[in-house]
């Protein structure tokens, strides 16, 4: 649809409501341009409104609109909130290149023998325009970008050439290289391409702005050609266009040709970005899936796209929110670290505040809490409280209804045994992230096995294999956590000696750390039993980090603190309890351990520990057996004290240049394991 195309008599509206009224069929209205713009001159009058109900009338007979430009889309929304029908119909469909990429074209020879065909040397940089005289084309920045282009590299260093146009549709222009460009007029798809393919840089600026209806600029990405242009009001909306091309305000036309400049000296690898970006978001199969989607959710299930094409995916996560370990760690870092992965939104949804939800809202995450309407609440949701159950689903369900979540996240059995059924029912995509072995004998396991998610994303190897036995017949992925590497010190010795000195530890100390929650499967009996056999050997300390945060965790640290006084520990491990400076307790220590009586599912303590160059001992089972690789620590074959005592022993009479060793290797497969932005790549392309 276009205002020219339409005209402004209501003939056509009437004519489509009576043909949709006696076919019985859905009515697709795809938009280019909403209306001429109502103004107080006599055109703005007598086309604008008529053309602005014309619009309205079509809005509100059509089943669906597409919109090309988001510009578009998002006034037409904004309508709506005054008019009889659902902004739910308004979506938005780009629109994709019109020049088709010859496979024959592609040859780098092809192209080479292009340019030498048509005079442009293999040392000249060829900037290209496409388009046809328009007013929207700001001609003006193209030309005085040549112009600026040829004083400062030379005549036979640079060439201009424009498909579209003629010279004679320029006689009023000033430049005096006008001469010198080489017009094309129109050509064949094939020649346009062929051009497209043989340019070094495509100018398309804009007055309104590059938007997603300017199929110029798509055939530039489609081509794998670096775009310089600009961005307007119609630009508006979440393509981040300045990521793939270089953009600047339509007004700045003095940094236009900057960049133009720059661009030839630094030739910008945005080709293959751009060309990624179009294929992946604006490509016609991509749209064409999105409009098939449409018709048959509207055939049905009577739904319609529950968000514009391309535009970033919102995620809802939900946990419980009132402890503070591994999961929290994996979902605060995911707030933390989301805005260098764009695309997709991680909102959080938790039924308690504490450390977790402080964390995500200095992170300026979208934090809601299922027990209340504020962080403040006084509700627990607890199974044992049957209403607050109910009441929580109940938030939950406002919040898919008010929302549009793209897929929902359940972590850990307790969250998804509540609110899976809920999620279900709002038909909106369900994962299960399983942080734990499965084992199917919990009763919050069993509860789980009730619900059947799209997908289940797993923390490691181990936790896959233990899982997939219950839920056979749905598709399993491996995500290991993320798991942000510490800050930078400018001085790590220093940094060392000021934290030692802190807790009374002197530099000849050979510190060992163990960094866990107080459950005793997490090996800190097995620990104290092993330095029991040790008291002999000198210099040693350990230092125990983890807060007690039930009340069987009090009575498990009560117990260890007692083993510590029968075995005449007292003096050498200490308690530190809940602790935000791991890192810089790692840095001051020797040695990691942890000596798991169970498997670990993943184990974020481990990571850390590499990422600070510590060598570390554990046992080989679980995630660990996973990232703990030989060249970085021992791996025990069974959870036995005489081992563990044998192993710190080994570590315990190496010098400080042996350890040295495990400085260089850790780091480097810390990240390879648990970087965070590869990680929340990996989860986004999942979902």
């Amino acid at each position: 649809m276009s205002p020219e195309t339409l005209g402004v008599g209501p003939g056509f509206s009437i004519w489509l409501w009576l043909l949709s009224r006696k076919l019985g069929k859905p009515v697709v209205l795809i938009a280019h341009e909403l209306n001429y713009p109502v103004s107080l001159s006599l055109k703005g009058i007598l086309l604008g409104i008529p053309h602005f109900f014309q619009t309205l009338a079509l809005t509100w007979i059509c089943d669906q609109i597409f919109c090309s430009t988001e510009h578009f889309c998002k006034k037409l929304r904004h309508r709506s909130k005054w008019l009889p029908f659902s902004s739910e119909k308004i979506s938005w469909a780009p629109i994709a290149s019109n020049i088709s990429v010859r496979p024959e074209s592609v040859n780098p020879e092809f192209i080479k023998e292009f340019r030498r065909k048509n005079g442009i040397h293999e040392d000249e940089t060829l900037l290209f325009h496409f388009g046809g005289k328009h007013p929207t084309h700001l001609y003006h920045f193209v030309f005085e970008s040549y112009a600026r282009a040829r004083e400062i590299f030379g005549k036979a260093k640079v060439r201009l050439v424009c498909v579209g146009v003629t010279p004679d549709q320029f006689q009023e222009s000033d430049s005096p290289f006008l001469n010198e460009i080489i017009f094309k007029g129109f050509l064949s798809e094939k020649e346009v391409s062929a051009w497209f393919l043989a340019s070094d840089l495509v100018l398309a600026p804009f007055m309104d702005g590059i938007s997603t209806r300017r199929s110029t600029t798509m055939a530039a990405f489609a081509h794998g050609r670096p775009v310089l242009t600009t961005v307007g009001y119609g630009s508006l909306g979440k393509v981040p266009w300045s990521s793939f091309c270089v953009t600047t305000h339509t007004e700045r036309k003095e940094e236009f040709i900057e960049k133009v400049i720059e661009a030839i000296r630094t030739r910008p690898p945005l080709g293959e970005k751009g060309e990624a970006y179009y294929f992946q978001t604006f490509d016609w199969p991509v749209i064409a899936k999105s409009l098939i989607s449409w018709s048959q959710g509207k055939a049905n299930t009577n739904l319609t796209l529950t968000r514009p094409l391309g535009e970033t995916k919102s995620v809802l996560h939900i946990y419980s929110g009132n402890l503070y370990g591994g999961i929290e760690k994996v979902l605060s870092t995911l707030a933390e670290f989301q805005k260098k992965e764009p695309g997709t939104q991680h909102h959080f949804a938790l039924c308690f505040k504490g450390r977790l939800s402080e964390e995500l809202l200095r992170s300026n995450a979208n934090v809601y809490f299922l027990n209340g309407v504020s962080a403040d609440a006084p509700v627990s949701v607890r199974w044992s409280r049957p209403w607050t159950l109910r009441q929580a689903r109940k938030n939950l369900k406002t919040l898919l209804e008010a929302k549009q979540f793209e897929a929902v996240i359940c972590h850990a059995p307790w969250s998804y045994a509540i609110f899976g059924d809920t999620v279900r029912k709002a038909d909106i995509p369900l994962f299960f992230w399983a942080h734990d072995g499965f084992r199917g004998k919990d009763w919050l396991e069993r509860l789980s096995l009730r619900i059947k998610p799209n997908k289940i994303i797993c923390n490691s190897g181990y936790t896959e294999k233990t899982i997939r036995p219950f839920f056979k017949d749905v598709s399993t992925s491996v995500i290991y956590c993320p798991v942000p590497p510490p800050s930078t010190s400018s001085d790590a010795d220093s940094s060392r000696a000021a934290v030692r000195a802190k807790l009374g530890l002197s530099e000849n100390d050979f510190v060992i750390l163990q960094v866990s929650r107080m459950e005793p499967w997490k090996g800190h009996l097995l620990l104290l039993e092993a330095l029991g056999k040790l008291t002999s050997l000198q210099n040693w300390r350990v230092l125990i980090v983890g807060g007690a945060q039930r009340k069987k965790e009090v009575h498990y640290l009560n117990d260890l603190k007692s083993l510590c006084t029968r075995l005449d520990l007292d003096r050498r491990v200490e308690f530190l309890g809940d602790r935000k400076d791991v890192y810089d307790l790692m840095q001051a220590s020797d040695l990691f351990v942890q000596p798991n009586l169970s498997p670990e599912p993943f184990g974020i303590t481990f990571i850390e520990a590499m990422y600070s160059g510590l060598p570390i001992i554990t046992l080989g089972y679980g995630g660990p057996s996973e990232t703990v690789s030989q060249n970085i620590g021992i791996l025990l074959a069974e959870p036995k004290s005489d081992l563990l005592a044998n192993a710190l022993s080994r570590f315990l009479s190496l010098d400080r240049n042996q350890r040295m060793q495990y400085q260089k290797v850790g780091p480097k497969r810390a990240f390879e394991i648990s970087d965070p932005q590869n990680q929340i790549k990996k989860l986004n392309s999942l979902i």
